[in-house]
This record gives C-alpha cells, structure tokens and sequence, in this order.
C-alpha cells in the first residue's frame, strides 16, 4: 500500500520504506485525446500483407507506401488477360483473312452468293 504525504512518498505494510520524492509529470487531467485529422485507408486489390513500411503512430505524407501486399493473384490475372487478347486478336485477323478470301471467290464466281449476301459479323464471347 501506498501512501502520500507532500512530496514524500512512503510505502506502508510489509515491503521498505523510501523517503524519494513524488515525481510528477504535471497536472491530473481527464478525457480523451482525439487527432486532429484521421485517415482511412484500404487496399485496392486483396492479398497477404508482405511487409509494413511504417509503425503505427509514425506521421506520414500522402503518397507514402504503407506495406506491400502479394499481388501474385493479380500478376497471374494480368498475364491471363494478356494472353486472351492476343487470342482474340489472332481469331480477328484469321475471320479477316476469310471475308477477304470470300469476297474475292465471290467477285470471280468460284463461290454462289445466297439471298443474304452481306459480310457476316461474329461476336466471340471469351472467358
């Protein structure tokens, strides 16, 4: 237990005494300490945090980076992406090839031209 009289500050019961003076570290006050300013962030893509650049707490400017996430998903969807769009383009200029085939056949009458003569128009739907 402890017990204070002015500046000296004595411990009773069983324990030592101590004759050191209280140290204060100023007034006794009471409520909340709320920022100034708070900011919210998130991530834009999802995955495993890497690494953290900055201690909670620490000041930092807008633009800092915070932690490193693993993009490995999205560098994977990317590299898919990618590849779907070139085989898009090269069914593209496969189908571009053959109408240009078809209207010079059709302009020699090697091929019969139907009722419905016009270019046909595909729309190819990838996953």
């Amino acid at each position: 237990m402890l017990e204070e009289r002015g500046s000296i500050r004595r411990q009773c019961g069983a324990g030592r005494a101590s004759n050191r003076p209280a140290k204060r570290s100023g007034p006794a006050i009471s409520g909340a300490l709320v920022a100034d300013r708070e900011a919210r962030i998130r991530a834009e893509i999802s995955g495993a945090v890497l690494a953290t650049t900055v201690e909670q707490g620490e000041r930092v400017n807008a633009g800092t980076v915070l932690a490193r996430l693993d993009d490995a998903s999205v560098r994977d969807a990317a590299i898919s992406a990618r590849s779907t769009v070139a085989q898009a383009t090269v069914a593209a200029e496969q189908s571009a090839r053959e109408l240009q085939r078809s209207k010079t056949l059709a302009a020699a009458g090697a091929i019969a031209q139907t009722a419905s003569a016009a270019p046909s128009v595909f729309l190819i739907v990838m996953s």
